[in-house]
């Protein structure tokens, strides 16, 4: 089960606890536009609310204390907390400071869940969401009369049905109105209403709505906590103070730590150093780097600065680096968007590279993470054309599917037709006094060589072009 943990004071809890004066008084954090972002209990008493403007906001609260949100602090704070769920599981997946998910087995979910609520609540109060899906596991987060409330399988359509759609799914502008007028609000509406009755600009949003009605989101947790970190250690024979042996040290573990940001395409912005020294106590310092590397002499450097600004009063035993923030996107370009790398390939390279680029991308973040041009962009018959078919046929005709009802074979005069490739595949609706009938139709290339367009109404098929 898949649990979505809440809290959304955490901002107010760190800058109260940054500074106590802070506290019982009425205090909203803003981003750069001045838009409010979090709002405290006794802000919230006084009529103010999440994404209003703070000119507003001090109009009907004179004394309100106003803050930026500052989202590095409260990821920092935060991290303390996903270290105790990455304690009970290994897929968590932090959103923002005031999101996380996480997932459970469901035969003990809700019991643990309700553990670490009630061991985190005293400090952070949070809300928690336990759901088959991510958008469910949410939606019941935020709509919790309790600290956690569980959804069983099976109930996702009756809690999503309540749920306005613009809190659900961040839609453009435009869309949100054009569903009003269509009198989608709620995911109930959607329901209410068959796919094929959408417009034509809309039916990808609209199978999206569907989806989302019953509990479906095709969004898995990503694990992303915690960091992966890359560390290793050197013991020397004897306790040393040596400034060289120690350099001769660091130099060796930076090595070690390169070599293998290396082999995965990655490089580290973080650096944090270990000294082991001889009463057993041990000495640490970080650093963060201006910009992400992966070669020896920058990283060696950076540990030796480290070095140097411990307080070294004893020998030293054994010393430990350790690379975080490890990042392989400002390591190297992605293919997909590095136009010099495409523009020396041939088109059927150039497709290739794009197609491997985008497979991987879905893999590792979701289908969703990438939205083609062409998926986006309504499709008409015309644009499906892929030559001009100068013999416009109706021929009654066999056809051979598979199990996804795509044509594998067909008969024409007697003689068999192989389909080697399916071009183009399009749906269209036609009325005919006052009853209308959907059919599907396919552009495809035939072994003997041809392209024809085969037409799929109800149970007969037809042939309805081919191309001269």
């Amino acid at each position: 089960m898949i649990i979505s943990i809440l809290t959304p004071n955490i901002g107010i809890t760190a800058e109260r606890r940054r500074c106590p004066g802070l506290i019982e008084r009425p205090l909203v954090l803003v981003d750069t536009a001045q838009k409010i972002l979090s709002v405290s209990e006794e802000a919230a008493l006084c009529g103010i609310s999440v994404g209003q403007a703070l000119s507003g906001a001090k109009i009907l609260c004179p004394i309100l204390q106003s803050l930026p949100y500052d989202t590095d602090h409260y990821e920092q704070a935060m991290g303390v907390l996903w270290d105790v769920f990455a304690a009970e599981t290994s897929c968590v997946e932090p959103i923002s400071p005031e999101l996380c998910y996480i997932e459970l087995p469901d035969n003990y979910a809700l019991e643990r869940t309700h553990y670490l609520a009630t061991q985190i609540t005293p400090f952070v109060p949070l809300r928690a969401g336990i759901a088959r899906t991510k958008v469910v596991a949410r939606m019941a987060s935020l709509q919790a009369r309790h600290t956690v409330t569980s959804i069983p399988i099976g109930d996702e359509s009756r809690l999503m049905a309540r749920v306005p759609i613009s809190r659900a799914i961040t839609l453009d502008q435009k869309i949100l109105q054009q569903l009003e007028r269509l009198g989608l609000v709620t995911f109930s509406d959607v329901l209410r209403i068959p796919l094929q009755r959408f417009p034509v600009g809309l039916r990808k949003t609209g199978y999206l709505l569907r989806l989302m009605a019953v509990g479906d989101d095709n969004d898995p947790i990503c694990p992303s906590w915690p960091p992966r970190t890359i560390t290793s250690h050197f013991y020397f024979d004897a306790e040393t103070v040596l400034e060289s042996a120690l350099h001769a040290a660091i130099d060796l573990l930076c090595e070690k730590i390169t070599t293998e940001l290396i082999l995965t395409n990655e490089r580290t912005k973080k650096v944090l150093l270990t000294l082991s020294l001889e009463d057993g106590c041990c000495l640490v310092d970080e650093a963060e780097l201006r910009l992400p590397v992966s070669d020896p002499k920058t990283l060696s450097a950076a540990a030796i600065r480290l070095l140097e600004r411990l307080p070294i009063d004893q020998p030293i035993t054994s010393i430990s680096l350790t690379a975080a923030q490890i990042t392989r996107g400002a390591a190297k370009q992605l293919t997909l968007l590095d136009a010099r790398a495409l523009g020396d390939l041939y088109p059927h390279e150039r497709d290739s590279s794009l197609d491997a680029a985008i497979f991987y991308l879905k893999q590792r973040f979701g289908e969703r993470a990438v939205v083609t041009g062409e998926d986006m962009r309504a499709k008409r018959r015309i644009n499906l054309w892929t030559c001009p078919l100068g013999l416009l046929l109706s021929e009654s005709v066999q056809v051979y599917t598979d199990a996804l009802d795509q044509p594998m074979r067909y008969l024409r005069k007697s003689k068999s037709y192989n389909v080697a490739r399916i071009a183009n595949r399009w749906r269209e609706t036609q009325w005919n006094w006052g009853e209308t009938s959907e059919a599907t139709s396919f552009r495809v290339e035939t072994d003997p060589s041809g392209i024809y367009d085969l037409e799929h109404r109800g149970a007969q098929w037809r042939l309805t072009g081919a191309a001269d």
